[in-house]
């Protein structure tokens, strides 16, 4: 079998090894090296203008209102259909 050595060699490795690739991958210095430049390229900031998306928002709440009374006065009808 082997040694303490490599008992004491293997424990080092599994303790620091992940320790030392958290610290590199979680460097500002990685980050705007690889990650940042290439992000903002292929994923753009997107530009909203709030007064359309408010009133896209409103358009779309009262779509949904309204599909929804729909939604209960036909099942009020199928309900009152039933009990005749």
């Amino acid at each position: 079998m082997a040694g303490p050595r490599l008992e004491v060699s293997k424990f080092a490795l599994y303790v620091f090894m992940p320790i030392g690739v958290m610290t590199f991958f979680g460097s500002s210095y990685f980050y705007s090296k690889f990650v940042e430049k290439d992000y903002f390229d292929f994923n753009p900031v997107p530009r909203n203008n709030v007064a359309g998306s408010m009133e896209g928002a409103e358009k779309q709440r009262l779509a949904f209102e309204e599909a929804r009374a729909k939604k209960i006065a036909l099942k009020k009808q199928q309900q009152a259909s039933q009990q005749e």
